[in-house]
């Protein structure tokens, strides 16, 4: 398995109909090589965001209800809350990062100024007015989180074999 992080940037809805298409088909193209896939995803934002735009769009309903139904996303918030007790107030990525030691390239504190300043530019439509300072930072910060969701996912695995080694937890 090698890690590789892919972006997709749109600028327009028939962009993002197409993203959300290029998404499905990649997904469907890998599970023809490993039947049993999962998409891991932490909270339910994704899974919600995908059947908007489906309805949206109109497009891959039958193969995003297939993924849907087999059980092929995994949310491991949900998972993290159903099995882990940590010192943290919130189960958010961010405060669980300590505990699977993943460390972000994007300074979280950093990240708020080009955030705000790219969500006011796409609300007041100007998009022109966008840089690519702006376009990295975000980016990055969305790299950090896959990649800690990766972190979480392999840190949950290890936790899980322990205990199951240790014969401390029912399979």
């Amino acid at each position: 398995f090698q890690e590789k992080y892919h972006c997709i940037w749109v600028n327009n809805l028939d962009e993002e109909k197409a993203a959300l298409e290029q998404f499905i088909d990649f997904v469907f193209e890998k599970r023809t090589l490993f039947p049993d896939l999962h998409v891991y995803h932490f909270a339910p934002y994704e899974t919600i965001a995908l059947k908007r735009m489906m309805g949206k769009y109109a497009t891959r309903e039958n193969e995003i209800d297939i993924l849907l139904r087999t059980n092929c996303f995994v949310d491991l918030h949900r998972i993290l809350k159903q099995s882990i007790r940590a010192g943290v107030e919130r189960y958010s990525l961010k405060d669980l990062e300590k505990y699977h030691g993943f460390v972000r390239e994007m300074d979280l504190r950093s990240l708020s100024k080009f955030k705000a300043d790219f969500e006011f530019l796409l609300e007041s439509k100007k998009f022109e007015l966008i840089t690519e300072e702006m376009k990295s930072a975000i980016q990055l910060y969305n790299q950090d989180d896959c990649y800690s969701t990766l972190h979480l996912h392999q840190w949950l695995e290890k936790e899980r074999a322990s205990l199951l080694s240790k014969g401390n937890l029912i399979h």
